[in-house]
């Protein structure tokens, strides 16, 4: 504006102004500034393809919805040891499976014992358990070079210098660097160990290192490779190698086709892919089923029943001998041992109870009998272990190796315990043999699947920290050179009396891998489901039946995708195990895991093409907050990506169907204190107080998520009570309490399932990705609730829905009756039978219908003409 001459301090006025037209670009750089979270050239160029803001819009509203839980799972590629319940490895000749250069591997071989072996040709292998990891010349031996033992230990790290750790890279280009190796002469001396340069895997002869070729594949760059060095993952097996030639347990080696060069297996996670249930596929480490996820009212559409994907039918028996138990981990990795030595924890002597459990402890050494028994003190007690075996088939009585003994008194007493672990001298009455049996713990000789223990023992990280080997998996791993196998499948269970307690106080954990007593015969269909493993059993003679897999219902999981080795190890699944929080440094680009969440909502949110979905979502989120500082979860990422793609799964859907999957879900439950909430009747009852239902959830539903505190005309304005001048609130207290009633009992829907984020802290882990569920009738407000008082009138939530005794007589049988598929349990959905119909054990079936009679059976059975099997469905609807 020109200035004025002779007057300072002039004002003007603008009346009118008519800016330039804007381009074509800055306008759609406009909206984009407005309905995403930035305009790039990709972005800013197919808007203008587009040619208008509404087809922008609607292509934007089209594009599938980016879930961000989708974007954390397959970023997960994390280390793990072996197989655990919920979880599995990516088999080494899996495509995906990664594969490193560098010999020895920082989670693995920590505390394990490398030993110089001559390979005959003047160079030396480096071993470890009796397998080669590499091989070196003689100049190169770390021994010659740094002057220490042929045998060394591998350290964790440098207790003077933290930040100097065992590598995992054989040599950085970039940089010219060389990985570190820190190794000493043992564990004690691992607080002053020796850096050497970390070796790379090298073989002159394979067939002589491992008796057979190392298969040749070609291999494949994970994405942001400059993070993870030489890792490469398999792409293909070339022929005419295959699957066969490769190991269950690690390490495998393979040769590179295009280099020439040599890498170790570097078993990582697999995750499976459950977003549609019709391509669901069976899993190895699932007990040979299909993963399963919970029937909800999110995803009961996408539910079916399938008969191929139940666990399969195995037919015959085995013996539980060491050799057999071994086979279990040489063929599927899974660690079977025997526990040893367990502490007389709360038993009694055998005197004073009719249920005691012996056991031949050094079958094979005692034949002259035990070297100190008490047969002459408690001669009855021999009597009776005499007749228990003789009452046996004579091809079991030199075998057995564990008797349980229960309902027979020994006829003895023993007020000073002296029988208690007593040991006593026996003849088997078939042979004449003689046998010592040691009165024992009742789980003493069981044998266990023990690959949870291994990985999630809480005793493991101290170890690991202290340079020393899993106590747990060293059992199976080390090298046998006694050539006992008892040896590899026995766990002695350690003499501290600080561990006195642990295993009879822990024992419910095992209930789930009990396989049996060592020395029984075992039906293979009686194994739990971690055992069944179809290579093992059909190595021991046993066979699957044909078409014998139950019917199943399978269910879908949005976002629940495979994990891609090719995106690399972003983000932790596994928050714990036998490296503890040094899992965090597992990642290829390393970040404290507190802040996975954070990670994952801004780059999933920023990189996403559906960019007006995610602002929408970023809104509605603000709306329904739920915040760490209140939920105990913050390292979980899951759960909290499960929350936050309600908002973009739903952002252009109906606002009832956010809103009641944010009621349900367990993370909105505990933001908003009525997870577990207990009716005031309950409270009375069973405990005796005056304690109402918690209030937080029912105010808030209506405060802050749906129709706030005052009644709104239609141009948004606050209704005005005529006779009072006052605005008409939209709820009273006594809403809120009556509401209040109605969210009661509802509780996190299970334990941790198959195929999902894992956390560890030995209590109980409930699933918070699935709605809520209520239980059981107890604790929850059966009383009438009302409804919101609309034009002066209120009714009762459920007016118009019949109650049971006014339906019309078989109203079952009537067209529109909807039958849902419950396979053998009488829960669906979160609803569950009254309590006293609650157990299995103490009720009959309602209604068994005659399949060659019944037109209700037809209609279920929806009989396949060709296979003449049924083909359930998993909704029927009457339909005459």
């Amino acid at each position: 504006i020109p200035s004025h001459a002779g007057v300072s301090a002039i004002h003007y006025i603008i009346r009118d102004y008519n800016p330039p037209a804007k381009t074509n670009d800055q306008s759609f750089a406009k909206l984009l500034l407005q309905a995403t979270y930035g305009p790039t050239q990709e972005s800013l160029h197919e808007a203008k393809s587009l040619g208008s803001a509404e087809a922008w819009v609607r292509d934007q509203i089209d594009k599938p919805a980016s879930l961000h839980r989708a974007h954390y799972r397959q970023r997960t590629n994390g280390y793990i040891k072996t197989d655990i319940k919920h979880h599995g490895v990516r088999l080494a000749c899996e495509r995906g499976s990664r594969w490193n250069r560098h010999a020895f591997n920082r989670w693995r071989d920590i505390g394990k014992t490398i030993v110089e072996v001559p390979t005959g040709s003047g160079s030396y292998y480096l071993k470890v358990d009796g397998i080669a990891r590499t091989e070196v010349s003689a100049s190169a031996r770390p021994s010659v070079q740094h002057g220490i033992p042929s045998s060394y230990v591998i350290c964790r790290k440098d207790p003077d210098q933290d930040e100097v750790r065992m590598s995992d890279f054989h040599y950085d280009s970039s940089t010219g660097q060389f990985g570190t190796l820190l190794v000493a002469a043992d564990s004690n001396s691992c607080s002053m160990p020796i850096s050497i340069e970390m070796p790379s895997v090298q073989f002159s002869n394979p067939v002589h290192a491992f008796g057979s070729q190392i298969p040749l594949v070609t291999l494949m760059d994970i994405d942001g490779s400059s993070n993870v060095l030489e890792s490469k993952l398999l792409d293909q097996i070339q022929a005419p190698s295959t699957c066969a030639n490769f190991k269950m347990i690690w390490p495998n080696f393979v040769q590179d086709s295009a280099s020439g060069l040599y890498y170790v297996e570097d078993r990582r996670l697999e995750l499976y892919d459950t977003t549609n249930s019709t391509t669901i596929t069976k899993s190895r480490m699932l007990g040979n089923r299909c993963p399963r996820v919970p029937r909800t009212f999110l995803n009961e559409d996408t539910c079916i029943p399938r008969a191929d994907c139940g666990a399969a039918v195995f037919a015959g028996a085995f013996r539980l001998t060491a050799e057999n138990m071994r086979k279990f981990y040489e063929l599927d990795n899974k660690y079977v041992y025997r526990l040893t030595n367990l502490p007389l924890v709360s038993t009694s002597n055998p005197c004073k109870t009719n249920n005691n459990r012996f056991v031949r402890k050094d079958a094979g050494n005692d034949s002259s009998g035990c070297s100190s028994d008490s047969n002459d003190e408690f001669p009855t007690i021999v009597t009776a272990l005499t007749s228990f075996i003789g009452d046996m088939n004579q091809s079991e009585q030199d075998v057995v190796r564990v008797l349980d003994i229960n309902g027979i008194s020994m006829n003895c007493n023993d007020a000073s315990n002296d029988s208690l672990g007593a040991s006593f001298t026996v003849t088997i009455p078939s042979s004449g043999a003689i046998a010592c049996f040691t009165h024992s713990y009742k789980y003493e000789s069981s044998v266990f699947v023990m690959n949870d223990w291994v990985v999630n023992h809480p005793g493991n990280p101290s170890y690991y920290k202290d340079s020393q080997t899993n106590p747990i998996a060293v059992v199976a791993e080390h090298e046998n050179i006694s050539g006992n196998v008892e040896e590899s499948v026995s766990l002695n269970y350690p003499p501290w009396s600080f561990h006195k307690f642990n295993f009879h106080q822990q024992v419910w954990r095992f209930d789930d891998y009990l396989v049996g007593n060592y020395g029984d015969v075992i039906n293979f269909n009686d194994l739990p489901p971690a055992a069944k493993s179809p290579n093992v059993i059909t190595d021991l003679g046993g066979t699957i039946v044909a078409d014998s897999g139950e019917v199943v219902e399978v269910c879908s999981s949005p976002g629940e995708v495979a994990n891609s080795p090719v995106a690399g190890h972003q983000y932790l699944l596994q928050k714990a195990g036998d490296a503890d929080e040094e899992f965090s440094d597992a990642l290829d680009q390393d970040h404290d895991r507190w802040y996975s969440n954070h990670m994952v909502w801004n780059t999933a949110t920023l990189n996403a093409p559906d960019q007006l979905r995610q602002r929408v979502a970023w809104a509605l989120s603000s709306i329904f907050v739920v915040s760490g500082n209140s939920i105990s979860r913050t390292e979980q990422v899951e759960s909290w990506a499960t929350y936050y793609d309600i908002f973009v799964a739903h952002a252009f859907n109906d606002f009832k169907t956010i809103l009641k999957s944010v009621a349900f879900n367990p993370l909105m439950a505990e933001m908003l204190t009525f997870k577990g909430s207990k009716s005031l009747a309950y409270q009375v009852e069973r405990n005796g107080v005056l304690l109402y239902p918690d209030e937080n959830f029912a105010r808030e539903i209506m405060q802050l998520f749906s129709i706030g505190l005052f009644m709104l005309n239609e141009d948004g304005t606050k209704v005005v009570d005529e006779s009072t001048g006052e605005h008409i609130p939209t709820y009273t207290n006594s809403d809120v309490v009556n509401f209040s009633r109605g969210w009661t009992n509802f509780v996190d829907r299970q334990d941790q399932r198959d195929n999902i984020e894992a956390e560890w802290d030995l209590g109980f882990v409930p699933n918070a990705l699935e709605p809520m569920e209520l239980p059981t009738s107890e604790g929850r407000d059966v009383f009438p609730k009302t409804e919101l008082k609309v034009n002066e009138k209120r009714g009762y939530i459920g007016d118009n829905v019949p109650r049971c005794d006014a339906l019309p007589p078989k109203a079952w049988l009537k067209k529109g009756a909807t039958y849902h598929f419950r396979e053998d349990s009488q829960s669906l959905m979160g609803k569950k039978d009254p309590d006293w119909w609650a157990n299995p054990d103490d009720w009959t079936p309602r209604m068994v219908l005659d399949p060659n009679t019944s037109s209700l059976y037809a209609k279920l059975c929806n009989k396949d003409e060709v296979t003449n099997q049924c083909d359930f469905r998993s909704t029927v609807v009457l339909d005459e």
